[in-house]
């Protein structure tokens, strides 16, 4: 009623449902119900949750040692070179199993183990520097159990404050104040094998300079 008192004009129009836009220009017409179920269903689609089946549940695990199936002699070249292959993936579910299958190597063929472990730990310490926890946890064990089967070998690989080294114990440092507990447990547990596995000075020199 106070529309219509103050806008005369308006009282024909406001009773067949047209409205004068206040800024002036074309009269927007009541819509009819087919225009509005439209925007109803449009406005559902929106809303409308993704179809297909739910995503992929995956499962990591992280065997004990006494859990790492031993290496038959004769399939040992076959299965370093799948070891490999799996670190060198681009599916991080892939790369995790390869963690477990060097843990195998160095638990079980330290020997053989010795002998490949400077072109695999690269691929250990970038593992450990991933965003996804389990990835980088798996690694974290990896390199716990390098440095108890394999000291000789770690002791010269663990970088000494160079830039041109692996870095392996500024990352290890790095992972011990993670946000999460169970990367920091096992950032600790790595970091205590190697202060007991390798001489005083390796470690000291390790790291000192951080």
């Amino acid at each position: 009623q106070r529309l219509e008192s103050g806008n005369p004009d308006m009282k024909g129009s406001a009773r067949r449902g047209v409205l004068s836009h206040p800024l002036g220009g074309e009269k927007l017409s009541c819509r009819e119900p087919s225009t509005i179920e439209e925007e109803q269903e449009n406005h559902n689609c929106m809303h409308k949750l993704p179809d297909g089946g739910e995503p992929k549940v995956v499962e990591v695990t992280y065997p004990s040692v006494s859990e790492l199936a031993p290496i038959a002699e004769g399939a040992l070249d076959e299965f370093v070179l799948d070891v490999e292959a799996q670190l060198k993936s681009t599916e991080w579910v892939r790369v995790c199993s390869g963690m477990n299958g060097l843990r195998s190597l160095a638990v079980h063929q330290p020997v053989r183990c010795d002998s490949v472990v400077s072109s695999l730990l690269p691929f250990v310490v970038k593992a450990i520097r991933s965003p996804r926890s389990a990835l980088s946890k798996s690694a974290i064990i990896t390199s716990r159990d390098l440095f108890r089967y394999i000291p000789i070998s770690m002791a010269d690989l663990i970088d000494g404050g160079s830039t041109s080294t692996s870095l392996l114990s500024q990352l290890l440092l790095k992972a011990a104040s993670n946000d999460k507990r169970f990367v920091v447990e096992e950032a600790v547990a790595s970091l205590e094998e190697m202060a007991q596995s390798l001489s005083s000075l390796s470690v000291m020199n390790a790291l000192l300079p951080y």
